[in-house]
């Protein structure tokens, strides 16, 4: 092969190789101004999800809390049946 070629070659691997890890720099550093965004995006959407979770759990408690007190008015407003004499042994 001609050494011009093999020169010529050789340099432009040399170039390809120096894109590349300015490529890679140019990434890393892109990529650190974009991380604080990018999180402070994720934890907002998971503060998000963490407070709608516990309001629907709250929302749950206080409806189950108020299907028993329902419940025992309504057992304290209707009279217990009366076994008759037989029955209890008596």
């Amino acid at each position: 092969m001609n050494p011009l070629v093999e020169f010529l070659i050789r340099a432009l691997a040399v170039v390809a190789a120096a894109a590349g890890v300015l490529l890679v720099l140019l990434v890393v550093v892109a990529w650190r101004a974009v991380l604080p965004g990018v999180l402070i995006g994720v934890l907002a959407v998971l503060n998000g999800l963490v407070c709608t979770v516990a309001l629907a759990g709250f929302l749950g408690l206080a409806a189950l809390r108020a299907l028993k007190i329902g419940l025992e008015r309504l057992g304290a407003a209707i009279p217990a049946p009366r076994l008759r004499l037989g029955v209890s042994g008596r």
